[in-house]
């Protein structure tokens, strides 16, 4: 085409030479160039239409192509997405979301081709209406599958993340639940406590657990929520619905048992203070006892004197002490009355304690009685002395017969 372009500009030039000498057949050969022309206007018009055809053929060709590999591409993705592998425990589960991650990153540039492959179908369909039908059904095709592969990626994501939520709440539910067990054989322990220190140091411990106790209580409320959330999204999962319902039985469980142990640790102790109060009551009053135990009730009036000022110093030790025994009174009361399990022996203890008391305070009373009757033996018998001995020496004077000696009248007579 380009050599038969220069020889019809040589026509070209020897038409115009033909004109400028005048030729006599110059219509006749303006004639022959227009038919030339034309003819040659239309073969370039054919060569043109040739090319144009030839280019859209290409265009469709790669089109075609393109959307092959990206359909290539996007089904060897999903069947990688079609497993229903989530593993077996948490590790495997979580590894595999990563992997998916890692494939979902992969789509980013999918779609971008998607898009591009949609501008040059466009340009195919404006340039080339007869592949318009073609170039429609390939789009199609290729945004039906993108839009399965985007929704298949999305089922998958959500399907580990139930998986790992899954894993989740039954490694934590299986954790609670042996935290429960042990914390039950805990709260269920068999304890003693025999003195004050030892019920302090089992309610220290008992104190020590609840708030262990507390610690897991927000554990089991996430716990509890992830689970409302499965069975929420996934219905069937009837394991889980179980594992809720048993979460939060024994959660109250531990719970009330704590309190309740609280409780029973608290009576303990208070029976043991009770009791070393009562104890060391007792050992006072023994202390009095003993001192009750001494029977001697002097043998002079000084001695027994002394003896009373010692009696009168034990009496006021004694009044002291009654408000100690008020004091012990008041928390037996207090402990009957908030219905104490060990309310019987409370009872009885306080009983024998007070009638402890009551008999050392009798027995108190009656040394009293006797020191004073000592008192007054003593100087009944210190007057009775003294008159003896005045009326002894009386006596002397009575009987003396040395009156008969007028020389001792006068002198008798002034002693009388």
């Amino acid at each position: 085409m380009s050599a038969s372009s220069c020889r019809v500009e040589v026509i070209d030039s020897m038409v115009q030479e033909f004109v400028r000498n005048g030729h006599t057949q110059l219509p006749a050969i303006h004639q022959r160039q227009t038919l030339i022309h034309n003819r040659w206007d239309h073969l370039n018009h054919l060569k043109a239409m040739k090319e144009k055809s030839l280019e859209g053929a290409t265009s469709v060709e790669f089109f075609n192509r393109t959307c092959d590999e990206a359909c290539d591409w996007m089904l060897e993705k999903m069947n990688k997405m079609e497993t229903d592998d989530l593993g077996m425990d948490l590790k495997t589960v979580q590894a595999l979301q990563r992997k998916h991650q890692n494939l979902e990153r992969e789509l980013a540039p999918v779609e971008d081709k998607v898009n591009r492959v949609n501008l040059f179908a466009n340009h195919v369909k404006s340039s080339y209406p007869a592949e318009r039908a073609n170039v429609e059904t390939r789009q199609k095709e290729l945004q039906t599958l993108w839009d399965d592969v985007r929704k298949k990626a999305v089922e998958r994501r959500s399907r580990l993340e139930e998986a790992v939520g899954r894993q989740i709440f039954s490694n934590g539910a299986k954790r609670l639940l042996t935290w429960v067990f042990e914390t039950k054989q805990a709260l269920n322990a068999d304890l003693k406590a025999n003195d004050v220190a030892t019920a302090q140091l089992l309610v220290k411990e008992h104190q020590d657990l609840g708030v262990d106790v507390r610690a897991h209580l927000d554990e089991f409320d996430e716990l509890q929520q992830l689970g409302n959330t499965l069975v929420k999204n996934a219905p069937d999962w009837k394991t889980v619905e179980e594992k809720l319902v048993q979460l939060v039985d024994e959660k109250k469980a531990v719970q009330q048992a704590w309190q309740e142990k609280n409780a029973w640790l608290k009576q303990v102790l208070d029976q043991q203070m009770f009791h070393r109060e009562a104890d060391q009551i007792d050992a006072t009053t023994g202390s009095h006892e003993k001192f009750l135990e001494f029977n001697d009730l002097g043998n002079s009036v000084d001695n027994v004197t002394a003896l009373l000022k010692r009696h009168d110093d034990f009496e006021s030790t004694l009044t002291v002490q009654d408000d100690r025994i008020v004091a012990f009174g008041e928390v037996a009361t207090r402990l009957v009355n908030a219905n104490h399990f060990a309310a019987t022996d409370i009872i009885e203890r306080h009983s024998r304690v007070l009638e402890r008391r009551r008999a050392v305070k009798q027995k108190a009373h009656e040394r009293k009685q006797l020191l004073l009757a000592s008192k007054s033996f003593h100087n009944f018998a210190a007057d009775a002395q003294d008159m003896t001995c005045w009326i002894q020496e009386k006596l002397k004077t009575a009987i003396d017969e040395s009156y008969r000696d007028p020389s001792n009248l006068e002198r008798k007579l002034k002693k009388t």
